[in-house]
């Protein structure tokens, strides 16, 4: 069953001992403003800090300009939903920065394919164990203001430690995708 992020919000209010649970984001009460608060960044935060196999994307990239640094031959646009450039082409090296438009990727290869984790925005397509994770990061941001008490606020930061052990292990043992190939595919297209 998919989890929404007000479901994921009084979980990790549950776990730090508050059981009046919220019934949306936008209420006014101090609960449902600091989960509204943190639950973007958090998600955000938790799919950057690892390659997450259901948030892996690969994309060819839109060429910006040819030698637009000294060092770099091209830049490329990233995309739009991209936290984490991971790998491109075949390992090759590249510096992100921007611009007022967005994301660059500036590299020595024309053209560009990216591997990248991308911003999932509905917590409804999270894998059950990676939104219970959410819940547990959830619950240790939110905990200083809403407990106030530090062993309730180690024991969340212990809990979220345990559950992105066991999340990691599961969604590693997951079935690869052949990035490489899916890469060579796209590249291949004119």
């Amino acid at each position: 069953m998919a989890l929404s992020s007000v479901q994921i919000s009084n979980l990790a209010l549950a776990r730090i001992g508050i059981l009046q649970g919220i019934d949306d984001l936008d209420e006014a009460s101090d609960e449902a403003r600091a989960c509204s608060l943190h639950l973007d960044a958090c998600r955000d935060d938790l799919l950057s800090a690892h390659d997450w196999p259901f948030a892996r994307r690969t994309a060819g990239l839109g060429l910006v300009a040819d030698d637009p640094e000294n060092g770099w031959a091209y830049s490329y646009r990233l995309p739009s939903d991209c936290l984490v450039a991971r790998t491109l082409g075949d390992g090759y090296a590249f510096k992100i920065t921007s611009d007022a438009s967005g994301g660059l990727l500036y590299a020595n290869t024309n053209p560009a394919t990216l591997i990248y984790t991308a911003r999932v925005e509905d917590v409804a397509l999270l894998p059950h164990d990676v939104a219970m994770l959410l819940a547990s990061r959830l619950a240790m941001d939110i905990a200083p203001a809403l407990a106030r008490t530090d062993s309730v606020t180690d024991r969340a930061a212990q809990r979220f430690r345990t559950d992105l052990a066991a999340a990691t292990t599961t969604r590693q043992n997951e079935p690869e995708q052949d990035a490489h190939r899916e890469a060579e595919a796209i590249s291949g297209r004119e």
